[in-house]
C-alpha cells in the first residue's frame, strides 16, 4: 500500500471526520460512514494486495495471529495510540479480504452526553431483573450499554461481569470490580462463559448479545436469582424484542419462558439514530417500556405481543414509557429534528402528522 492509502492513514482520517465506521473492500476506495451516510474517500480503489496488508496490519495491532487461507472471518478490537480504539470485523467476500471497522470512543460517554432517556437513572440503581437494549446495527446499542455499566461502576460497589465478542468499550472499575471476558481470548466460547458466569459472583451480568436459547435461560435465571442482567438484541422496537425472545426458545417451552420473562423483565429500551436539524450529527430516539401489570400480562401471551406498542402509548403519561412516535414529536416541537426526519422515522406516519397538526 502507498503511504496515502495506508491503513493507519485511513483510521486517522476516519477519527478526524467523526466517522462511526470504516468499510474496506477490493475495487472500492476506503469508505466512511458519517452521520449514517456512506462517503468514499477521494483515493484510488483498494487492490487485493492492499487488503492483504490491511489484514496483516490490523491483526498485528490487535496482537493476534494474521488470518490464514482457512479463515473466513475474524473479530477483534485494538487500540492505536494517538489515534483511537477500533472494533474490527475481517471477512472473506469474492475470494478476497474485506473489513468493517467500528470506531469505539476510548472514554465511555455518560448518559447525559448521549441524551439517554430518563429511565436510565432507574436502571443504574436496579438490583435485579433483566434490562434489554434493542435496535438495528449501528444504532448505538453498545454505547448505551457501556454508558449504563460505567455509571453503575462509578456510583455503586458491584461486581460487573461482561461476556463480549469482542470487547468494545473498556469499562473503568470506579467503585466496582469490572470483569470483561472476550470470547476466544479470555474464554473458549460464549456458551462456556455463560455456564461459568454464576460462579464469578456477579451482581450485574452483561451478555453482549441475546441470541441463543442458552443466553435467554441464563438472563432469566439471573433475574430470578437476585442478579441484574443487561443485554442487547437486534430488533426494531419493544414489541419485536419480546417476540424475538419468544422465538428463540422451543415452542413447547414458550409459554413457560414467557411467564418467567414477564416476571424478570424490568426495562426495554429500543433505539434509533436520526439526523439533527441544522447541524451535523445524529440524535437518539428511544421507545421505552418499564414493565408493570399490564405489560406483564401482554408479555405472557404471544397473541398480545402486537398490542405492546399501544399499551406503551397509553401508559406514557407520567411514567417512564414512551413510543418512538411520542419521542419524535417532542424532538420536532423542540426544533431538534425536522418534520421530514420525523416522518421518515415514524412507526405510524399518519398518526404522527395528525398529532403535529393538533399540537
Amino acid at each position: 500500500m502507498t503511504e496515502a492509502n495506508g491503513v493507519l492513514t485511513i483510521l486517522s482520517a476516519a477519527v478526524q471526520n467523526n466517522a462511526s465506521d470504516i468499510h474496506l473492500k477490493v475495487g472500492k476506495p476506503p469508505t466512511l460512514r458519517i452521520d449514517g451516510e456512506l462517503r468514499g474517500l477521494k483515493t484510488p480503489p483498494l487492490e487485493v494486495n492492499h487488503m492483504a496488508e490491511v489484514a496483516a496490519t490490523l491483526t498485528k495491532a490487535a496482537n493476534t495471529q494474521p488470518p490464514t487461507d482457512a479463515d473466513k472471518q475474524l473479530d477483534f478490537t485494538f487500540t492505536i495510540e494517538g489515534t483511537g480504539r477500533f472494533r474490527a470485523h475481517l471477512y472473506r467476500q469474492q475470494s478476497s479480504w474485506a473489513a468493517v471497522l467500528r470506531i469505539v470512543p476510548e472514554t465511555v460517554p455518560d448518559p447525559k452526553t448521549l441524551r439517554l432517556p430518563p429511565v436510565v437513572n432507574q436502571v443504574v440503581d436496579l438490583d435485579r431483573g433483566i434490562v434489554l437494549v434493542s435496535g438495528a446495527t449501528g444504532m448505538g446499542k453498545s454505547t448505551t450499554v457501556a454508558s449504563i455499566l460505567a455509571a453503575m461502576a462509578e456510583k455503586r460497589n458491584l461486581h460487573i461481569v461482561s461476556i463480549e465478542d469482542p470487547i468494545e468499550f473498556v469499562i473503568p472499575d470506579g467503585r466496582s470490580v469490572v470483569s470483561q471476558r472476550a470470547v476466544g481470548v479470555d474464554v473458549e466460547s460464549f456458551e462456556t462463559a455463560l455456564h461459568a458466569s454464576f460462579r464469578e459472583d456477579p451482581d450485574v451480568l452483561f451478555i453482549g448479545e441475546l441470541r441463543t436459547p442458552l443466553a435467554v435461560e441464563v438472563a432469566i435465571q439471573a433475574g430470578e436469582s437476585g442478579h441484574l442482567c443487561v443485554s442487547t438484541i437486534h430488533t426494531s422496537d419493544v414489541a419485536s424484542t419480546v417476540a424475538r425472545v419468544a422465538a428463540m426458545v422451543p415452542e413447547d417451552q414458550r409459554r413457560t419462558i414467557l411467564g418467567r420473562l414477564a416476571d424478570a423483565l424490568q426495562v426495554v429500551i429500543s433505539q434509533r439514530l436520526v439526523p439533527m436539524s441544522g447541524r451535523p450529527g445524529r440524535i437518539l430516539v428511544a421507545e421505552v417500556m418499564t414493565t408493570g401489570p399490564t405489560f406483564r400480562q401482554a408479555i405472557r401471551d404471544p397473541d398480545k405481543h402486537k398490542t405492546i406498542s399501544q399499551i406503551i402509548s397509553r401508559e406514557a403519561t407520567g411514567t417512564n414509557c414512551q413510543t418512538f412516535d411520542q419521542h419524535l414529536l417532542t424532538l420536532v416541537r423542540n426544533k431538534i429534528i425536522t418534520v421530514e426526519t420525523a416522518e421518515a422515522a415514524a412507526t405510524h406516519r399518519a398518526d404522527l402528522l395528525r398529532a403535529l397538526r393538533l399540537g
